[in-house]
């Protein structure tokens, strides 16, 4: 959840890259509207949860219609209802048939068409339900049923310290026992044989036990007898110190940041302790992004072969977009703000929104800053009127 926060909590920004500033315009229009209609931040921080959880995760597009307009519509899959090759993915999924029995049905992903089967008697045959051809062509160019991984390796973010919190968990499991059966004392006899009754008791059947929980008083007429308490002492305080120096371990091997710690002192950090202090998760973060954003480019593809189909004069192309990620970093506003106050006339404005400032979209900044430029010369021209 810390790593995913950290890199996909804010929107991601896909900004075009040409030149004509209408088509720019008509370009962006139609990335707000794929991303809107997936509810696209969601859709990645899903499959991020997974790729982080499991060690892979999956993500399957298609045409669907949307308010009477056709979009690309993508949806997070579990990895284990996936197996991806060379040129082809296969997706499973279990379903009900006539007879209310639960089967297995798989879609077959190539890049250019999808088959359907179905388990039928132990065996897979042709889905003639799901298309009367058993086939048929997805229109998006490549395959529409995407392998995401955290890693080339396909490891989960616990894998290298899955042993540490197994050694928390059986480290706490053994305290609760022993705390549950815990007794803060035991009583111990010597010389003499307590009876469970005698004649003399008011309440027959009562044992000397019941009387002592009642009274706290016993009687002890043997002249050599002797009663003790022994008592016994936890160590809880060494057993807590283990504990806590491998949550310690935890944050140290998986590279990221202690996010329950007590935080007393760090609102003073500067920029710099704030660098040192993040600098593993974002080292982990940046090993993750190429590999993320790699994917958002297959997306963008197939949204390239639908929008250039649909708009021939947009010439959309996905390789010509600028993907940025905004990391959920702490900053001290003030510094920050002064250092980009000390840049400006040395580097470009944009360069000091996405560098310094680091919004989510450097460009609609520059452009909202350019607006409000000229809403401020028109009204200053007026008053010369």
């Amino acid at each position: 959840n810390t790593k995913v926060g950290y890199y996909l909590s804010n929107p991601i920004g896909i900004t075009p890259e040409t030149d004509d500033q209408d088509l720019r315009k008509r370009q962006e229009l139609y990335l707000k509207k794929f991303a809107r209609a997936n509810n696209l931040e969601h859709v990645l921080q899903r499959i991020g949860y997974l790729m982080e959880a499991c060690g892979e995760a999956a993500s399957l597009s298609y045409l669907t219609d949307y308010f009477g307009e056709t979009i690309l519509k993508v949806i997070p899959i579990k990895p284990f209802q996936t197996v991806f090759d060379d040129d082809i993915s296969l997706y499973y999924y279990a379903e009900e048939n006539e007879a209310g029995e639960e089967i297995t049905k798989v879609e077959v992903y190539t890049d250019e068409k999808i088959y359907y089967y179905k388990e039928e008697g132990g065996v897979y045959i042709v889905d003639l339900e799901a298309h009367p051809a058993g086939e048929q062509p997805h229109l998006l160019g490549s395959n529409p049923l995407i392998q995401w991984k955290p890693n080339q390796e396909g490891h989960s973010c616990i894998k290298s310290v899955e042993s540490i919190i197994d050694n928390i968990d059986k480290a706490y499991s053994d305290l609760s026992s022993e705390i549950e059966q815990f007794r803060l004392a035991y009583l111990a006899a010597y010389g003499t044989n307590f009876q469970a009754t005698t004649e003399e008791e008011e309440e027959p059947g009562q044992s000397f036990f019941d009387r002592l929980k009642q009274t706290g008083f016993f009687e002890v007429n043997d002249v050599d007898a002797k009663l003790e308490f022994i008592t016994k002492k936890m160590e809880i305080e060494s057993i807590m110190a283990f504990i806590t120096k491998e949550e310690a371990n935890i944050t140290r091997f998986a590279e990221t940041y202690d996010s329950v710690s007590d935080r007393t002192g760090l609102g003073q950090l500067t920029n710099l302790g704030i660098h040192f202090l993040v600098n593993p998760i974002e080292n982990n973060c940046n090993r993750t992004i190429p590999l993320v954003r790699q994917n958002i480019y297959k997306l963008l593809s197939q949204c390239q072969t639908l929008w250039n189909a649909a708009d021939p004069g947009l010439n959309f192309n996905h390789l010509e977009t600028e993907i940025s990620f905004i990391l959920n970093r702490p900053k001290n506003l003030i510094e920050e703000s002064q250092t980009a106050k000390n840049l400006v006339g040395i580097v470009s404005n944009r360069t000091i929104h996405q560098r310094i400032l680091t919004f989510t979209d450097a460009s609609v900044e520059a452009e909202r800053m350019k607006q409000e430029e000229d809403e401020a010369g028109a009204e200053y021209s007026g008053i010369g009127e």
